[in-house]
């Protein structure tokens, strides 16, 4: 079984393989090589095979090709890498002195991490290098590499989050509020227990971030349990940082950006949101061979946040508002993040003229060029959505709404359809909360 790392190893006596540019012993080289006992990336495990061939990333170029599946064995120190682990030796020596970098050759910091202590990951989804993992010890903030072999499983993280119990009085809180803070600092990570001494997560609200209020009843020693929209973590947040929005209401005009003031601030590279976001593209991929970016490896070049826009009531009284991806020509971006969508410039498609959204990254891109729009988007509850196994271009605001007393349409992966489609109708269900350029050009051609 294909891993997302794989270890290249030859039983004969050659030392290295050559890249092909496709799956076949026809197919060309290419100068670029995986070494003996180097560990390479496969770019799409559900693909699996092809003519005995699998494409791989080379972890220190970058750049892909095509390898005999019969070099590739399973990583030995490959492990699933949470964002905290548990540091713990299985011989006498209580303590780990971080190095400079993924080698046994590197020289010594002068932090360690000792016996039993939880240590942060900095980057889970780059995985180990050499046998080594770059983490970041919580007391002081240094960061160094240590073996991956030390790391385990961490099985107080999730034990740690303290859930809210209720019986706050009649305190009744909106459902969404916005985080927005007074003083500089751009973000707030969340916590795992409600004070000021609890522990930090991995994950922090963006400044006007809208995020969702799980617990309604009213703030714990002065923290509020909240949900973020795009990962759906759970955690506490000060609730001097929560403010009243419009989202889920009946406040705005006809578009949910219409006559609001719009921010747009880039995200950095380190960032977890970036990382979270980069995951869930690639993620969100499919395998099809008849889709035209199955085989293209969407990577973020720069990350928008966005915010400003706030979705209505259509779909929000009951209903979880969704994150999802919309792919449009890049001329058309700016307009959508100024005002938001709007169904009158709509096209129509499959399901007549609405706004077309897909939880699969490549379906979004095969209508992009060099950008993807992240969106949030109110389908309303279940069966409130009306599910269809054949187009129908006849549908409309009408048929929809007032016919069938439905708030979207969905169609789901397989026969006939290749991906994962939502439609709403009206306007304000569905906004931009994220900008991302990618590193390539869409090769287009909508599927």
């Amino acid at each position: 079984m294909l891993s997302q790392r794989m270890l290249h190893k030859r039983s004969d006596a050659i030392t290295y393989t050559l890249l092909r540019q496709g799956p076949g012993d026809s197919e060309k080289f290419i100068s670029s090589q995986a070494n003996q006992s180097e560990i390479v990336e496969v770019v799409d495990r559900a693909r699996g095979a092809t003519n005995g061939y699998v494409e791989v990333r080379l972890t220190k170029s970058g750049e892909t090709g095509w390898i005999k599946v019969k070099y590739l064995h399973a990583c030995p120190e490959e492990k699933d890498l949470k964002h905290r682990m548990l540091h713990e030796r299985p011989d006498a020596i209580t303590y780990t002195l971080l190095r400079r970098g993924p080698q046994d050759s590197k020289p010594f910091l002068s932090s360690q991490a000792n016996q039993s202590e939880i240590v942060e990951v900095v980057d889970p989804a780059r995985g180990s290098t050499n046998g080594y993992v770059e983490v970041r010890l919580p007391k002081s903030g240094e960061t160094g590499w240590i073996k991956v072999k030390y790391l385990h499983a961490c099985p107080e993280v999730r034990e740690k989050l303290v859930r809210p119990v209720g019986g706050h009085g009649s305190v009744n809180l909106p459902r969404w509020l916005e985080h927005r803070r007074s003083d500089s600092i751009p973000q707030t990570v969340l916590r795992f227990a409600p004070s000021d001494s609890g522990e930090y997560m991995a994950e922090s609200a963006l400044q006007y971030e809208v995020v969702e209020v799980v617990d309604r009843n009213g703030p714990t020693t002065g923290y509020l349990f909240v949900r973020l929209a795009l990962s759906g973590t759970e955690g506490w947040i000060k609730q001097a940082y929560l403010h009243d929005c419009p989202e889920g209401t009946r406040d705005h005009k006809r578009l949910a950006g219409e006559g609001r003031k719009i921010t747009q601030v880039e995200i950095s590279p380190q960032d977890e949101r970036f990382k979270t976001m980069q995951k869930m593209i690639t993620e969100s991929l499919c395998s099809n061979p008849k889709c035209r970016c199955s085989r293209v490896d969407i990577r973020i070049k720069k990350l928008v946040f966005l915010s400003g826009q706030y979705l209505g009531e259509t779909g929000m009284k009951n209903g979880p508002k969704e994150t999802f991806f919309h792919g449009c020509p890049d001329h058309v971006v700016q307009p959508i993040c100024n005002d938001g969508f709007d169904d009158h410039f709509s096209s129509g498609g499959a399901f007549g003229p609405g706004c077309y959204f897909s939880p699969q990254a490549c379906k979004a891109f095969s209508y992009a060029e060099n950008n993807l729009l992240v969106c949030e988007v109110a389908l309303g509850i279940e069966e409130n959505r009306l599910t269809l196994t054949v187009p129908d271009r006849t549908l409309d605001y009408d048929k929809v709404f007032v016919q069938q007393r439905k708030r979207s349409v969905q169609c789901h992966a397989g026969a006939p359809y290749n991906h994962e489609e939502r439609i709403v109708y009206h306007p304000t269900q569905c906004k931009p909360v994220y900008i991302v350029e990618t590193t390539t050009t869409s090769p287009g051609g909508g599927v």
